[in-house]
């Protein structure tokens, strides 16, 4: 008898299970916004500072072939408006290298800067808003546009 109900507990929890498993959310995914002009933070529609990494195509036929050129810091200066605050060549990275103890700072103007973080990724922020927030944005070579 005591058999018989150890298998009926463990049909039941059997069943329990595999509904469990087969349940699907029938909601709809949601895609997030982005601005496709080729920014690295494309997603975030908000930024008050663009990031763009610029290729050279020595071969005009293969825009497969693209060699990292700069990368160009665009600050808000208005309402969807942009200029260009700063530029950094691909030489001026690698001349900064990577320090393993602590970022490098390789740009700063108008209240943005570019720093080298010590993984070798990139972080850009821009000055506080007016509600005292500093915004940060972190990337990797590789990562979407860059």
């Amino acid at each position: 008898m005591r058999t018989l109900r150890m298998i009926v507990l463990f049909v039941a929890v059997l069943a329990l299970g595999v509904g469990l498993i087969y349940a699907e959310d029938d909601s709809e995914t949601m895609d997030v916004p982005t601005i496709d002009d080729g920014r690295v933070n494309s997603w975030d529609i908000a930024a008050p500072v663009v990031v763009f990494c610029k290729f050279d195509y020595p071969y005009a036929d293969d825009e497969n072939m693209g060699v990292f050129d700069t990368m160009e810091l665009w600050g808000a200066t208005g309402e969807d408006e942009f200029q260009l605050v700063a530029t950094v060549t691909a030489q001026e990275i690698e001349d900064a290298g990577v320090d393993a103890d602590s970022l490098t700072l390789l740009v700063s103007a108008y209240g943005y800067s570019l720093y080298r973080e010590t993984d070798g990724s990139f972080t850009v922020t821009a000055a506080p808003d007016a509600d005292g927030k500093v915004y940060r944005f972190n990337w990797s070579f590789g990562d979407q546009n860059c």
